[in-house]
């Protein structure tokens, strides 16, 4: 079996009325499954994170994509964006 790989892209931000969806997807490129997926995202402003959000995905296999979305109050196109696979366990 080869290890997990994961990686995690941004789409493009999308207003919605007074709030600012993130959509992403996130893959796992190598070959084990794993479980409890932490994607997390932080909007910087300043050098301060001033809004951040987690999502879990239960599952995803090798070769697998999962999507989802973060939802701001502040446009994330004034300050930093960072979206990163923060953690996962193996099942």
């Amino acid at each position: 079996p080869s290890p997990p790989v994961l990686q995690v892209t941004p789409g493009e931000i999308q207003q919605r009325e007074d709030q600012f969806y993130v959509p992403f997807t996130v893959e796992n490129t190598g070959g084990d499954t794993v479980e409890s997926v932490q994607v997390i995202a932080e909007l910087t402003v300043d050098g301060q994170v001033v809004e951040d959000g987690e999502q879990q995905i239960d599952f995803l296999a090798g070769n697998e994509t999962q999507e989802g979305a973060f939802i701001f109050t502040q446009d994330p196109a004034g300050g930093e964006l960072t979206v990163r696979v923060a953690s996962y366990k193996m099942p």
